[in-house]
């Protein structure tokens, strides 16, 4: 029986009641049952992922996971996921395992008889989805990121807009220069409202129904104001987001401007189509 303890002890705190009953060779029920008839006083769990980083947060990459969440998470039961593109879901990884231990799966999507490389990057953790849950992001479909802003200080916001911007975010230099954030048709745009008009810069918000699903967008279509936005979520680039999106900026930013005097300015238009 003692080495049988030692093992809970050992073994708990990193893997939990599931994985110690598999190493024992026993069901879940009859372990806590040895738990319980010896006294054993279990070692508090090693989490994955540490909620003090949430709690106060201070680091840029925990700023940047919750701007990105914000566009590209789940929450289901304890876990809190991330599906994503290959290509881009290694860059995400790197950056949220600089504050924790995540897991990485990776997976074939098919989709029109197509298959797609994805990578899904989860950890289950019911303290920080309670944290979440508290902040909103079980209704970001429908609501603006204010509760989670007023935790963010000043110098921490611009990677919150900049892991947002990598979620739903669209830089475009071919053709013609813009960029547009998208999102659910009743979607509440206050916090990225506010960003644009303290940045003095002119949008268009548009709201479309279709039969193959309904969106509203937010768009810039200045080449000025599009740096603007740059200048405020890429200053000093130190590579934490998807470098392809700070490229296709770059690209838009680098270019001659062309002057349009028949361009209209608007600051924001509702079309209903």
């Amino acid at each position: 029986m003692e080495k049988i303890i030692k093992i809970i002890i050992d073994e708990y705190p990193k893997v939990g009641y599931k994985k110690t009953a598999d190493i024992l060779n026993i069901s879940v029920f009859k372990l806590k049952n040895i738990i319980k008839k010896n006294n054993i006083i279990l070692p508090e769990k090693i989490r994955r992922v540490c909620i003090k980083n949430f709690i106060n947060i201070d680091k840029k990459e925990v700023a940047y996971f919750l701007g990105f969440f914000w566009s590209d998470g789940y929450i289901s039961r304890d876990e809190i996921s991330i599906q994503i593109k290959q290509e881009d879901g290694y860059t995400i990884f790197d950056i949220l395992n600089s504050f924790g231990s995540w897991r990485l799966t990776n997976r074939l999507r098919k989709l029109n008889g197509k298959e797609y490389k994805q990578i899904l990057i989860r950890i289950n953790d019911k303290y920080i989805k309670e944290f979440l849950i508290d902040n909103d992001f079980d209704k970001k479909s429908l609501k603006s990121p204010t509760k989670i802003l007023s935790k963010i200080n000043d110098e921490l916001k611009p990677y919150f807009f900049r892991g947002l911007i990598d979620g739903d975010g669209c830089f475009c230099s071919k053709n013609r220069n813009y960029f547009s954030l998208t999102g659910n048709i009743q979607q509440d745009w206050l916090e990225i409202i506010n960003l644009f008009e303290k940045l003095n810069i002119n949008y268009a918000l548009t709201q479309k129904n279709r039969k193959s699903g309904s969106s509203s967008y937010i768009v810039i279509s200045s080449k000025t104001d599009i740096i603007k936005l740059g200048n405020y979520i890429y200053n000093n680039y130190d590579n934490i987001g998807l470098e392809r999106k700070y490229i296709i900026y770059n690209e838009i930013k680098n270019k001659n401007i062309i002057p349009n005097k028949n361009r209209k300015v608007y600051n924001r238009i509702i079309d209903l189509t």
